[in-house]
């Protein structure tokens, strides 16, 4: 999957590109994107074929519009952003799955993707947790981390924060080891939002910090780099 974003205000194609990489980042896909900050920038790029493109309408002489009918692949899907809600997008022939308003929202850019590729959609493995008199169902894509506050355990979602009374231990055992791994006694992390391995610490989303001693550390990165490595693996095996 390639995926592209065509826009020529700095600061909008860098939102919509950090908004893009949390929606791959939670559904557990790989894809590079391509950024781009006009329109005639985007149709000189050769040798790539686009599955979606995100084209911001108003840009310099060759407008969004424009550009996605000279584009000569006529699979790809076009999302069109735009400041303006009567824009009229019906009346162009072009492959228009969804169009958005600036600015741009992580919701937009998830159900353009949901239109997009509706196979993504699936939400994958499912955990239950109990939370007083409720099961509460948590999709294991979706959880960032989870560590220990006093006598309660606090699970960082990406929808929210889920605090229930349950050993550390008991939670780890119920996920995927190939993706979780639980670097110190309090924590555990989802290897898939890991954005930063620094010396002795885990960066991940929301400037949260995981501090790990440097005798573990060696250890960490051995099984980072085996998860990457097969993740690449699986995503290019036919």
């Amino acid at each position: 999957m390639n995926l592209a974003i065509c826009d020529d205000i700095d600061k909008d194609r860098e939102h919509i590109r950090e908004l893009l990489l949390r929606y791959l980042r939670q559904h557990d896909i790989t894809a590079p994107i391509y950024t781009f900050s006009s329109g005639e920038e985007f149709l000189s790029s050769s040798g790539i074929t686009f599955d979606a493109v995100f084209m911001d309408i108003f840009m310099g002489s060759v407008n969004g519009l424009e550009t996605a009918k000279l584009y000569p692949d006529k699979k790809c899907r076009f999302i069109f952003i735009t400041t303006s809600p009567d824009f009229a997008l019906n009346a162009f022939s072009v492959n228009v799955v969804h169009y958005l308003l600036k600015p741009v929202t992580y919701e937009g850019i998830a159900e353009a993707m949901r239109r997009c590729f509706p196979s993504l959609s699936a939400p994958g493995p499912v955990i239950h947790i109990k939370q007083k008199r409720l099961t509460v169902p948590i999709y294991q894509n979706e959880i960032i981390h989870a560590e220990v506050f006093g006598n309660n355990l606090v699970i960082h979602t990406t929808q929210k924060d889920i605090e229930v009374r349950m050993p550390l231990k008991t939670f780890y055992e119920q996920l995927d080891s190939a993706v979780f791994i639980r670097p110190q006694r309090s924590h555990i992390i989802n290897m898939n939002y890991i954005e930063e391995i620094a010396a002795d610490n885990i960066r991940l989303p929301n400037d949260a910090v995981i501090y790990i001693s440097r005798e573990q550390m060696s250890e960490i990165r051995k099984k980072y780099e085996t998860f990457l490595f097969n993740k690449i693996r699986e995503e290019n095996d036919p």
